[in-house]
C-alpha cells in the first residue's frame, strides 16, 4: 500500500499527529502538548516536555503506523516525568531504563511494536529508577519481544540513537532504529539548572494533560484497560483533586468537536482540525451522602466544593441529601451565594436511593451529570450503570471503587 505525499517532513509529523484524534484520543490529547521542532541534533526524535525534536531523514523513512507510535511513545516520557527524574544518571542507560518503561506500556494499550523497540516483559509495574538499578547491575538486558515478534538484532541494544550534549544520551551506532529519546527538561528560563518551583509547575501541567486525556479517552470509550490502571496510579499521587473535577465540569460544559469552526492554533500549519466548542453547561445534580460515617467537617468542605462550582460554572445543582434512604432535595444557583445549606440525614449509608430519585425526575431535569460527594463506606450500588456522566469524590481512605464513574480522592 502506498502512502500520501507530503510536502516535508514537518507536514509528515503532524498528520501523524492528527491521525491520532480519531485512534488513540489519550495520545492526541498529550501530542498536541508538545511543540514540532525539526532538528539535525537528533538522528531519531527527542523530547524534554516541551518540545518534539526530530530529524528530518528519520521521519522520511519511516511508515506513517510507525510514526503515530513514535508519537505516542514520545509522549508518554514527560507525562511519566522521566524528563525531570534523571538527576545525574548516567544518561544514555537512563533513556533505556525509560523506553523500557514506556513500552510495556505501549503493548497494554494495544500497539504492536516494531522489532528493534526495547521490551521486557520482567519490568512490568516497574518505576524507571527500579529499571535503570536493574540495567546498570547487568541483569534484564536480553529485548524479548511480546507475543511472538521479532528479536532485536545484537548491534543496537539501546534502541536509540541520538546525537546530544554531555548531559543528555549518546550512541556510536550510525544507524537509528529506536523510536527516540527523552532529554533533561531544560527549563523555561536561561540558567543552566531549571529552578525547581519552575520543574513543579510543568509537572503540574503534565499531571493535569494526562487527567484531560483519560477524561476525554473515557468519554469516548476508547481508553485501554491497561492505560487506565497506569493514569489512574499517577492521578491518585499527583493531581489535586480540585483540579480534576475541573477538568470534569470543563468536559461537560465543552463536549463535542465541530468541523465547521477548525481550530484556528494549527491552520497556519495547514492542518484543518475540529475545535472543541462550549455547550452551555446543563443542570447538574449533586448527591451528598449525610450518612453519620462523615463528620460535620466533610459535609463543610462539601459546601466548599459547591460553592466553587457555582461561582465557576453558570449552572444550576439539584442538591438531594441521602444517607440511608432519600433525606430531601434543594436547588441553588450562582445567585444562592454564599450558600447556606441545612444538611438533612445522618443515618446509615446506602447508594441506591439517589439515583432512583434521578430515575423519577430525570424528564422534569436538564441533567449532564452527577456528582456524588461520600466517603465510599457503602457497597450497595444500583446494579446496572447510568447513562450520564458521575464523579464520585471521596473523603477519607476507604478503600471502595465505584463500578461506575470517575473516582477522586479529596
Amino acid at each position: 500500500m502506498f502512502e500520501q505525499p507530503f510536502d516535508s517532513p514537518m507536514e509528515k509529523m503532524q498528520i501523524a499527529r492528527a491521525k491520532l484524534l480519531g485512534t488513540n484520543p489519550f495520545f492526541a490529547r498529550l501530542a498536541y502538548k508538545l511543540a514540532l521542532k525539526e532538528s539535525t541534533q537528533f538522528k531519531t526524535a527527542a523530547t524534554d516536555g516541551i518540545s518534539l525534536h526530530f530529524n528530518a531523514g528519520y521521519v522520511w523513512g519511516l511508515p506513517m503506523r510507525e510514526l503515530i507510535m513514535v508519537w505516542a511513545h514520545e509522549v508518554l516520557h514527560p507525562a511519566l516525568r522521566h524528563h525531570t527524574r534523571r538527576n545525574g544518571r548516567d544518561a544514555v542507560l537512563w533513556n533505556k531504563a525509560a523506553d523500557y518503561v514506556v513500552n510495556i506500556v505501549l503493548v497494554k494499550a494495544g500497539f504492536k511494536l516494531p522489532p528493534t523497540w526495547l521490551y521486557d516483559p520482567m519490568f512490568d509495574g516497574m518505576a524507571v529508577e527500579k529499571v535503570f538499578n536493574i540495567l546498570k547491575s547487568g541483569a534484564g538486558d536480553q529485548n524479548p519481544q511480546p507475543d511472538g515478534q521479532p528479536q532485536p538484532g545484537d548491534n543496537n541494544p539501546s534502541g536509540d540513537d541520538p546525537q546530544q550534549p554531555d548531559n543528555n544520551p549518546q550512541s556510536d551506532d550510525d544507524q537509528p532504529s529506536g523510536p527516540g529519546d527523552v532529554i533533561d527538561y531544560p527549563g523555561e528560563s536561561d540558567e543552566s539548572e531549571p529552578d525547581p518551583n519552575d520543574i513543579a509547575q510543568h509537572e503540574q501541567s503534565w499531571d493535569l494533560a494526562v487527567a484531560n486525556a483519560m477524561q476525554i479517552a473515557k468519554a469516548r470509550g476508547v481508553m485501554p484497560g491497561g492505560l487506565k490502571d497506569m493514569v489512574d496510579e499517577i492521578l491518585e499521587s499527583r493531581v489535586d483533586w480540585r483540579d480534576i473535577t475541573r477538568h470534569f465540569l470543563e468536559r461537560i460544559a465543552a463536549n463535542d468537536y465541530s468541523w465547521e469552526q477548525p481550530d484556528r492554533r494549527y491552520i497556519q500549519q495547514g492542518l484543518f482540525l475540529p475545535s472543541l466548542y462550549n455547550h452551555e453547561m446543563g443542570d447538574m445534580v449533586v448527591a451528598v451522602d449525610t450518612s453519620s460515617s462523615r463528620s460535620l467537617q466533610e459535609l463543610q468542605q462539601d459546601l466548599t466544593e459547591l460553592s466553587e462550582i457555582l461561582g465557576l460554572y453558570d449552572t444550576t445543582l439539584h442538591l438531594i441529601f441521602v444517607d440511608s434512604e432519600f433525606q430531601g432535595y434543594q436547588q441553588y444557583s450562582r445567585d444562592d451565594l454564599p450558600l447556606k445549606i441545612d444538611f438533612l440525614g445522618r443515618g446509615g449509608t446506602c447508594f441506591t436511593p439517589a439515583f432512583e430519585w434521578i430515575d423519577e425526575h430525570r424528564d422534569e431535569l436538564n441533567m449532564t451529570a452527577m456528582i456524588y460527594l461520600t466517603d465510599m463506606e457503602c457497597h450497595d450500588f444500583p446494579s446496572d450503570p447510568p447513562d450520564y456522566p458521575v464523579l464520585w469524590i471521596q473523603n477519607g481512605t476507604y478503600h471502595n471503587p465505584p463500578p461506575f464513574g470517575e473516582l477522586v480522592m479529596m
